[in-house]
């Protein structure tokens, strides 16, 4: 939806940005959907060109884990946390068969996503879970839903 205001003083929009600059479509329509700042537009395409090109981007939301901020990106085969700073140590990647649950709630007006995960070493594997907090409106239980989903073949 459009302002008035942004119709008369030609303000272009999010959508509008990203298709200018190339970006994916499914990179696109997910964002379309996502509450977050002006800032995370300097960091979509970089996740786009991030994503494999047989991925298909299904939700994406913005939120803040480890001290950083960044944009949580649901595909059909991994979920990565992509956070604005370029520090590789906030990036986070599991693949779809190692995600074990997901859970989002809203706290103080704001949504946290809790999901566990497991990683495989060479001897053993690990179980981790990951918070992420100041998530706008109910997209934390929005996305748990789609993971939830996912994880049950729907």
């Amino acid at each position: 939806m459009t302002s008035p205001l942004a119709k008369w003083f030609k303000i272009t929009t999010m959508t509008q940005r990203l298709r200018k600059s190339g970006i994916r479509d499914d990179v696109v329509d997910a964002a379309e959907t996502t509450a977050f700042g002006r800032h995370s537009d300097r960091v979509l395409p970089c996740l786009a060109r991030s994503l494999d090109p047989m991925e298909t981007v299904q939700r994406m939301l913005e939120g803040r884990w480890h001290k950083s901020v960044g944009i949580v990106v649901l595909t059909d085969h991994r979920l990565v946390l992509f956070p604005l700073d370029p520090s590789p140590e906030n990036l986070i990647v599991v693949d779809r068969q190692d995600l074990i649950s997901a859970s989002g709630e809203l706290r103080r007006g704001q949504g946290v996503l809790k999901i566990s995960y497991r990683t495989q070493g060479d001897t053993m594997s690990a179980e981790h879970s990951i918070t992420i907090g100041q998530i706008l409106g109910n997209q934390a239980q929005t996305m748990a839903q789609a993971i939830v989903d996912m994880l049950a073949g729907v």
